[in-house]
Order: structure tokens, then sequence, then C-alpha cells
């Protein structure tokens, strides 16, 4: 895992785009969001009696965890599933999000977020953005 300035920096490289029938009207949408969630694996060897996986996704059994919502600066317009590029609307968000403890709070989480809308040929239709985000504990 990488590190800055010691701290241990969890990064992926994402790519969104618009799923198939996302939209009836096959128009853009305006994406203005990201929504984070993440799955914690009580694994056998760390429970031996009850292994069991917990999901904050939007299609698991809900638990006392939830899901993370970062607003982005700039929407990005999402072409159709089908319609890339039209009306000057991206085909995809390639994007990079970064994730470090905090120097200031132990259990709090500083998250970075690069992003920028693509062409169906790769060409960037929207500028590059940067967001950041701290993520506390509520009640610490």
């Amino acid at each position: 895992m990488p590190s800055l300035a010691g701290v241990p920096v969890a990064a992926a490289e994402f790519v969104l785009e618009a799923a198939a029938g996302a939209s009836t009207s096959g128009s853009a949408r305006d994406i203005a969001a990201i929504v984070l969630w993440f799955d914690t694996d009580f694994s056998a060897r760390f429970c031996k009696d009850t292994p069991v996986v917990l999901s904050t996704a939007p299609t698991a059994p809900v638990t006392h965890w939830v899901q993370t919502v970062l607003p982005l600066p700039a929407a990005v317009p999402l072409a159709a599933a089908g319609s890339a590029g039209e009306g000057g609307a991206a085909a995809r968000i390639v994007g990079r999000l970064s994730m470090a403890r905090s120097h200031s709070k132990h259990r709090q989480l500083d998250i970075s977020v690069e992003y920028c809308g693509q062409g169906a040929a790769g060409e960037p239709v929207t500028g590059q953005q940067v967001a950041v985000f701290s993520l506390d504990v509520i009640g610490d």
C-alpha cells in the first residue's frame, strides 16, 4: 500500500458508465455525486464460530453501517447507454479515488476524488475536477 508522509493511502481508479436501460428518454443525466459502500469480511480466520460478510451495498441487507455520498463540485452530463457523446455529454466518467487516515483525527478518513468526463473515443469532454472530503465517525 502506498503512503503519503508515512500514512498508508488506498487508491483505486474507476470508470462509470450509464447502465443499459438506465434512462428511458435517451437524454443525458447530470451525475452530481458518487456513492461509496464497502464490505467487511469477518472470515473463518478471524470469526471461527460465525463467519459473516457485512455490506453497505444498496442491494445487501441493512446493517448498522451506512453508505457515503460524496457530492461533486461540478456535475458531469453522462449520456444514456448507446447514445454516447450526443449533445456534449460524456460517454463515461473516469477518475481516481484515494483514501488515507487523517493526520488530525484517528477515526477520520481523508478522501480525494479526481475525475473528468470522457467521450466515446476517450477524449476529454469536461475538465479535470478534484474534490476533497473528510469522513468522520458520528459522535466521535
